[in-house]
């Protein structure tokens, strides 16, 4: 049987925004540790499902609920139980249930298929999960000068926080709309920005480096092209 789904967690009342699979479950399996490696032990965590038809972006959860949650073990390994989501791919973020006491970031999932789960199970590459106060923010402002460019890919090479993971990867997909101009950054760091241009008037593609640094106070970032 295929419905919709009500369910209460922690007294609260979440109300059905996706179709699910009732009569299916899906078990997901990962270890969480933090910015330095460590174990996130005995901590509760939940999971938010949501649609999302991107297969290069991370949307948001503005339309989804939240359908489990667990506590990692000692050794920061943690399950998570919840029926099939009926629908083609879909999002999770994990969520800590403390993170306005231990700080931690959610860790978005994105652009999961039903071919990625093996007899109902799908085991996840550990998780680091940084706190809010070890972030800062490098926001990038894209100022096109000339049609003759066209910007194909923005990269940083230095210590990143990914809040946000692509399960199914599409190179093919890459293009000017997609590019992520936002990143979450470790504090009091060097890094470099790595982006590609294509050149029409040349038919070349041009790799620029730029070496910058940042403290804990966020950076705008104006990049011409």
């Amino acid at each position: 049987m295929k419905n919709c789904i009500v369910l209460f967690f922690i007294f609260s009342f979440y109300s059905c925004s996706i179709p699910y699979d009732l009569e299916t479950r899906y078990i997901i399996e990962t270890k969480l540790v933090d910015s330095n490696g460590n174990a996130i032990a005995n901590e509760e965590f939940s999971i938010y499902v949501s649609t999302n038809e991107s297969k290069t972006l991370f949307y948001g959860n503005s339309n989804g609920e939240t359908i489990s949650s667990s506590i990692s073990d000692k050794n920061g390994f943690i399950k998570m139980i919840f029926p099939k989501p009926d629908v083609q791919n879909f999002s999770l973020s994990f969520n800590s249930e403390n993170n306005y006491i231990t700080g931690y970031l959610s860790k978005n999932i994105f652009n999961i298929k039903p071919e990625n789960f093996i007899d109902y199970k799908l085991v996840l590459n550990e998780i680091k999960l940084a706190k809010y106060n070890e972030i800062t923010n490098f926001n990038i402002e894209l100022n096109q000068v000339t049609q003759n460019k066209e910007l194909r890919k923005i990269e940083i090479i230095g210590q990143v926080y990914t809040q946000n993971e692509n399960l199914n990867p599409d190179s093919n997909l890459e293009n000017y709309y997609d590019l992520q101009t936002y990143f979450s950054l470790f504090k009091n760091q060097n890094f470099t920005l790595k982006y590609s241009v294509f050149n029409y008037t040349t038919m070349l593609l041009e790799e620029n480096n730029v070496n910058l640094s940042i403290s804990d106070q966020p950076i705008n970032y104006i990049l011409t092209y």
